[in-house]
């Protein structure tokens, strides 16, 4: 079976108070992983694992010297805990970047999956009996071996408690019961010097017997003694000299996270600087940007100047029409006239004298018609020259809106490269953000770390308590130093894993300078970019200035041409009524000399009867009269000719002036829809001015939020810097226990070098009190075949 390794949280060594704290802690934390138990004693591996889904046990497995799982599995493993040798290791699944589920490997491996049916302490309790008793026996067959190897009886062990000390003792009882035995043979070889056999020889042969058979198990058990005590040796010789490499590694591992913190120091500071680099150039766009707001503040100024002169301009087209509407009344009104005075001059055409007069009346009228055509002709002139004015205003109108409109373009331009810029420093802000989240995550782990410091401080201080209370024998030194090894080993690869863990933060750090220096060359750049910006309007806002200077110039000049045209239009008017009083005074002349007309027929009905007398010289004047008539009708035709001559020009007149008012309308609903464009044009940029507000607004919030979040990101770094003291503190005091460790270490190592070199002593005066047993056996021997002789 195969467990992944997952992410170690937290490491101890076995026993009953360290292995109850584990395992409450697990349940506390509602881990998803598992606890994991190992021992290595004489070569051989022993693991134990119990499985955790959301703080509970869920699976158990057992590797030694056979392979269990599942409820077989859980009670061994809990036994395999209480053993001071083993290191218990807590490894979770429920991290960032972790891709294993506990459920997986359950679904992977069912034999394994249980519901416990006790409490954790309840299977605690129950392995520390069951190993108690597993104890009481082991101890309770060793006595029984050694009681049958000395006869002797010896008391109730069921309580007794296992201790190394007692093996070391049990040599120095072995030699006690030599020393008696060498006694009992001595007096035995007395008695049969003194004496031959009697009754007891037999006994005394028997019990000699059975003290040979217990020498040869003494000897054997001496033996193996000496070869435990020979492979302890070894084991402390190799352990002292991996606490010597151990000790060199955790320097060099100090003098490494010393440098690391001396890196994390400088890039602090160099993001501090980056920030108020940052803060500096958002100042500066704040700047560009109140700026760029005033321009627009004063191009709008001019557009509305711009508009109140377009509008005055067409009030005035619309008065110049108004002037031609009344003309061209009055000039309906005088045909109306002159057509009359054509009825007026038709009823006269029998009347000779008169028609002199109307010839006469008829060739001034021409004569008028003719002047009034020519100052008609002016008045076009004039007009046109008007229209024209007005149609250079219009262009000049058009080229200044179109310049008003490539300004609005490069406005709307800048906008949007102020928006680009606020997108800009809110992806800024979210890096900042993703910055001050990884330093919330480094302080968790500094915290976590200084956590783990401090449970290492503990168990230090808990370990060496037990070192003092296990000081009297050797046995429970070996444990120690075995238990020291252990933390000594998770200790470093904790260090391994937080130099691990500083290395990765290390390069993000380096990515994230490299990024901040990426960003810091686009803001320059883009600050150029604003700048050759600012320096087009400011060239365009002169040639603008320029353009509305002309455009002054242009209107004073039009102002006074359309004065000039009003002081015409007066004239003409006057001329005009003038005019009209000539032809009402022509008028009343006219009805005056047909009433005469009429009073003379009276007069000439009254003397016809006169005139019937003379019928024949009626008749005479009746031919000259046709004769006359005949010339008047020529003179009418010659009238009726110039007549239709000066209707044909007033038609020419009529239609010129209505091409003109076609022209006049036409350029009319022109300047309408120009003026419908404007308006829309102007409703565009009033929204477009709104949009830019609220962009604005979002602009200043977002400024404010990134203002808030320098502040917060300052707090943030003083904490930090208090943080960093109280570390250096922590770590310094640290520093200091760990010499003190590594002082009482080497102090116990001398002791336990001293005690070596009194055991090596003790086992040489072994060694000679063999030698002089073995030689005692020789003599016994001796003896025995001396005695077997006789």
């Amino acid at each position: 079976m195969i467990i992944p390794s997952g992410k170690l949280i937290d490491t101890a060594l076995g026993g009953m108070e360290s292995a109850s704290a584990v395992l409450k802690e697990a349940e506390e934390k509602k881990i998803s992983g598992f606890i994991g138990i190992s021992l290595t004693k004489s070569g051989k591996n022993t693991t134990g694992y119990l499985l955790y889904k959301n703080g509970a046990i869920c699976g158990a497995y057992y590797i030694g010297e056979t392979e269990l799982a599942g409820e077989e599995a859980l009670n061994k493993v809990f036994i395999f805990l209480l053993n001071p040798d083993a290191v218990i290791e807590v490894h979770t699944y429920a991290y960032r970047s972790s891709t294993i589920n506990i459920d997986f490997i359950l679904e992977k491996y069912p034999e394994v999956v249980l519901t416990p049916k006790k409490t954790c302490e309840e299977y605690l309790q129950d392995a520390l009996e069951a190993a108690r008793t597993e104890e009481a026996a082991k101890r309770s067959a060793i006595l029984s071996e050694l009681d049958t190897m000395t006869g002797m009886p010896r008391g109730d062990t069921s309580n007794a408690t296992p201790d190394f000390a007692e093996n070391i003792e049990e040599p120095e009882r072995l030699k006690e019961e030599i020393e008696k035995l060498k006694l009992t043979s001595l007096t035995l070889l007395r008695q049969i010097s003194t004496g031959g056999k009697s009754e007891t020889d037999v006994d005394a042969l028997a019990e000699k017997k059975i003290l040979e058979l217990k020498l040869q198990k003494g000897e054997e058990e001496l033996e193996k003694k000496r070869k435990a005590l020979e492979e302890l040796e070894k084991t402390l010789t190799e352990k002292e000299t991996n606490l010597r490499v151990y000790e060199a590694n955790l320097k060099s591992k100090e003098e490494q996270l010393k440098r690391e913190i001396e890196k994390l120091g400088n890039e602090r500071t160099e993001i501090s600087k980056a920030w108020v680099e940052i803060t500096a150039q958002i100042e500066k766009n704040a700047e560009n940007k109140r700026m760029i707001e005033k321009r627009l503040d004063d191009l709008l100024k001019r557009e509305e100047q711009l508009l109140e002169r377009e509008r005055a301009l067409a009030a005035e087209g619309e008065r110049l029409v108004n002037e031609k509407r009344k003309i061209e009344a009055r000039y309906s009104e005088l045909k109306n006239e002159e057509e009359r005075l054509k009825e007026v001059a038709r009823t006269q055409s029998m009347r000779e004298s008169e028609l002199a007069k109307k010839e006469k009346d008829m060739k001034e009228h021409s004569m008028e018609l003719a002047k009034r055509e020519q100052e008609v002709e002016e008045q076009k002139k004039i007009l046109e020259e008007s229209q024209r004015k007005i149609e250079s205003e219009k262009k000049k109108l058009a080229m200044e809106r179109e310049e008003i409109q490539k300004e609005r373009n490069y406005l709307t331009a800048e906008r949007e490269a102020l928006d680009r810029k606020s997108q800009e420093i809110e992806a800024l802000r979210k890096q900042v953000e993703e910055r001050q989240k990884e330093i919330t995550e480094y302080e968790s782990a500094l915290a976590k770390e200084k956590k783990n410091l401090k449970e290492i401080e503990s168990r230090y201080l808990k370990k060496k308590e037990e070192m003092e209370k296990r000081e009297a024998a050797l046995a429970e030194q070996e444990k120690d130093l075995h238990e020291r090894e252990s933390a000594l080993q998770k200790e470093r690869e904790k260090l391994r894993e937080m130099y691990d863990e500083i290395i990765t933060k290390e390069k993000v750090l380096a990515e994230k300078e490299k990024e901040l220096k990426i960003y810091e060359d686009g803001i320059n750049e883009r600050e150029k970019e604003i700048e050759n910006k600012l320096k087009e309007i400011e060239k365009s806002r002169a040639g603008v200035e320029e353009e509305n200077e002309k455009l002054a110039e242009e209107r004073a000049r039009m102002e006074k041409e359309i004065t000039k045209l009003k002081e015409d239009i007066e004239r003409e008017k006057k001329k005009v009524l003038a005019k009209a009083q000539e032809v009402s005074e022509r008028e009343k002349a006219l009805l005056e000399r047909e009433k005469e007309l009429e009073t003379l027929e009276g007069q000439i009905k009254d003397k016809l009867a006169v005139l019937a007398d003379a019928k024949t010289k009626l008749e005479e004047e009746k031919k000259a009269n046709e004769a006359r008539s005949a010339e008047i009708a020529e003179r009418e035709n010659e009238i009726q000719n110039k007549l239709n001559e000066i209707q044909e020009r007033e038609k020419a007149l009529e239609n010129s002036i209505h091409a003109a008012e076609d022209a006049r309308k036409e350029k009319e609903k022109e300047l309408a829809k120009r003026e419908k464009g404007l308006d829309e044009k102007e409703k565009r940029l009033q929204e477009k001015m709104q949009a830019f507000a609220e962009k604005e607004k979002e602009f200043k919030k977002n400024l404010a939020g990134l203002l808030k979040l320098q502040e917060e990101l300052e707090e943030l770094e003083k904490e930090l810097n208090k943080r960093e003291q109280t570390l250096d503190k922590r770590e310094n005091e640290i520093a200091e226990k760990e010499k003190e460790m590594l002082e009482e270490l080497k102090a116990k190592e001398d002791e336990l070098a001293e005690k070596l070199s009194a055991l090596e002593k003790r086992e040489e005066a072994l060694k000679e009190k063999e030698k002089a047993l073995h030689e005692k056996q020789l003599e016994f021997l001796k003896i025995k075949e001396s005695l077997e002789k006789i």
